[in-house]
């Protein structure tokens, strides 16, 4: 999408972050603005394991090394995440990528508990029934698992 925004096709895109921050650190546009800040609370990113995990002490060291890393990235400055992250994004300068992870800090992306909340799964399924990716709205119960 981004290639063919370069090449002059579209007139908008719509683009996770870094790639706004990329489009516009070349000169190609600026943000609009942000679907993100728009948005309610939703449970998009999500993690998934089998029930029979769970039972396991893996699962525990899991989420014990998830809650850590969650923790430091709601504390820490949008250059260190940035930083740590670069090696993810080969040829991503780490200035749209530091960025990018300062308006994900603005907004609120990592705020809150690892565990997903009824309200913000309800959401998540509102949002994408609206778009017509699922079809059935699974109950809270049989999806998720409070930690």
């Amino acid at each position: 999408m981004m290639d063919a925004f370069r090449s002059g096709e579209g007139d908008y895109v719509h683009l996770q972050g870094p790639g706004p921050e990329i489009l516009a650190e070349e000169g190609h546009c600026g943000a609009a603005f942000s679907v993100g800040v728009d948005m309610p609370p939703v449970a998009f990113s999500s993690l998934c394991c089998s029930r029979a995990f769970i039972e396991t002490e893996g699962y525990t060291a899991f989420l014990r090394g998830y809650r850590k890393a969650r923790a430091w990235v709601q504390m820490a400055p949008a250059s260190r995440v940035a930083g740590v992250l670069a090696g993810e994004f080969p040829g991503v300068p780490t200035s749209a990528l530091t960025s990018a992870v300062a308006h994900y800090h603005a907004i609120g992306n990592w705020d809150g508990a690892i565990a997903i909340a009824r309200q913000h799964y309800e959401q998540a399924l509102t949002v994408f029934q609206h778009s017509g990716q699922i079809k059935d709205r699974h109950p809270y119960d049989s999806v998720c698992v409070a930690e």
